[in-house]
């Protein structure tokens, strides 16, 4: 391993080829010879795209192997032992994409496997320096996705010591103080992926670093399905370009109609995806004099109604249908028919089973409204 320790950090938003700039410092150091270099991501995704071998830092590091109750690392034994120093054999470089993903506890962890690596090969001496003494780059976007299932105090950003003397606490402030030890830092502020100048890329941005003005947010505005629009107060307040944007961008009533009924929605999580179908069905009853179906469904057993509906691969507990409703399936029925998991349809009607299932009449809660009702406890 070389004896003169880099610690750099490699940032930039997406677009400004972090990635690219890897690649090409690895092809050019293989050109020279030097290949004592490993890469590992926190994701197998992320390991994937940055190529060269990458691993993940789980399976690199064995980090899966801590203890239960205190959460410490356990030594390596046997196979993982031999496995630890076959991967760093002649490696005096460590390079770590997607940083944003990797928390303070996780970086310590990594130290303290490369600092009993050292203890492994009878180099005490370097076991005692941070990262044993090897060179590591992190690089990556802060303002991409945060460590998975971690408090904000244990990302890399947070400032401050968290408080406590439990192992978890001091280890994610040991993973602090080996963070503050980066001191070189190369940005990368060109964005290479979307040529030309963008005012709307720019805006991104801004809101990204918080540093938004209030033109972005008219500029925003202009692309809301469910905004008010743009007052000409407002939009005298807008400069030439911000107005220019605004003049070709904005959305008018038909698109607004269009893109709001006839467009699949993309949403972060389920309630939010759940309140706008329910306002879209309730509207639609409305407007075409319509009954809501509601389906809902049978439990096998008393246990299985205390269960949650994610435990039923999704599938809900009640599901609302009206005619000319926008439908997907969420589970594969069919292959060979193309009723698979994804496809998308229009909701045409339901032949309702007799006896108990005969259909009833009612009233109905969809979105922030009461709609009729038709109940069908099972359908054909």
């Amino acid at each position: 391993m070389a004896r003169e320790q880099l610690l750099a950090l490699l940032i930039g938003t997406a677009g400004t080829g972090k990635t690219t700039c890897l690649k090409a410092a690895m092809e050019r150091l293989a050109a020279q010879g030097f290949t004592g270099v490993v890469v590992a991501a926190p994701t197998g995704v992320a390991a994937d795209n940055v190529g060269f071998g990458a691993r993940t830092l789980h399976d690199l590091f064995k980090l899966h192997k801590v203890n239960p109750t205190s959460g410490t690392l356990l030594p390596l034994q046997g196979e993982d032992q031999s496995a630890l120093k076959k991967a760093f054999d002649g490696v005096g470089l460590l390079v770590i994409d997607e940083v944003s993903m990797v928390s303070r506890d996780m970086l310590a962890q990594i130290s303290e496997r490369l600092q009993e690596l050292r203890r492994l090969r009878g180099e005490e001496a370097w076991a005692k320096r941070l990262f044993g003494g090897m060179s590591v780059v992190l690089a990556g976007d802060f303002g991409q996705l945060p460590p998975v299932g971690k408090a904000a105090t244990h990302t890399l950003l947070h400032e401050g010591v968290v408080p406590g003397a439990c192992k978890e606490r001091m280890l994610v402030n040991a993973g602090l103080r080996a963070f503050q030890e980066f001191k070189t830092v190369i940005r990368l502020r060109r964005v290479h992926r979307i040529k030309g100048a963008s005012l709307y890329r720019e805006s991104l941005l801004r809101l990204r670093d918080g540093a938004m003005t209030k033109g972005d947010v008219l500029v925003w505005r202009s692309h809301d399905l469910a905004g008010p629009g743009i007052s000409e107060a407002e939009r005298a307040s807008l400069t030439p370009a911000e107005r220019k944007y605004v003049e070709a961008n904005e959305l008018s009533l038909r698109d607004r109609s269009y893109l709001q009924n006839e467009v699949p929605h993309l949403f972060a999580e389920n309630a939010g995806a759940g309140r706008f179908n329910a306002d879209r069905a309730g509207e639609l009853a409305q407007r075409g004099g319509l009954r809501v179906l509601r389906v809902e469904s049978r439990d096998s057993c008393a246990s299985a109604s205390k269960l949650e509906f994610g435990q039923y691969n999704g599938l809900r507990r009640v599901v609302h249908l009206v005619e000319g409703a926008r439908v997907m399936l969420v589970k594969n029925y069919r292959t060979d028919a193309g009723l698979v998991n994804g496809s998308m349809g229009t909701y045409r009607g339901a032949v309702l089973k007799g006896g108990e299932g005969e259909e009833g009449h009612g009233q109905v809660a969809l979105g922030r409204k009461v709609y009729a009702q038709t109940r069908g406890a099972v359908m054909a």
